[in-house]
């Protein structure tokens, strides 16, 4: 019986990606360079949103 624990996905399509070659940026796994460019600006604007600090 194979478990399905360990499998990571894209965190923009929710596609599967695979163990060999996966691209990890921001402690996420994605499964293109495209997506990984699309979740880079999407943290950036968090980031700037937030406006820093430990209290926000």
């Amino acid at each position: 019986m194979a478990f399905k624990l360990f499998k990571k996905y894209c965190a923009v399509c929710g596609k599967e990606v695979p163990k060999e070659g996966a691209i990890v940026r921001f402690g996420a796994h994605l499964c293109s360079d495209e997506h990984a460019e699309v979740y880079r600006k999407k943290m950036a604007g968090e980031k700037a949103k937030s406006g820093g600090g430990c209290c926000g």
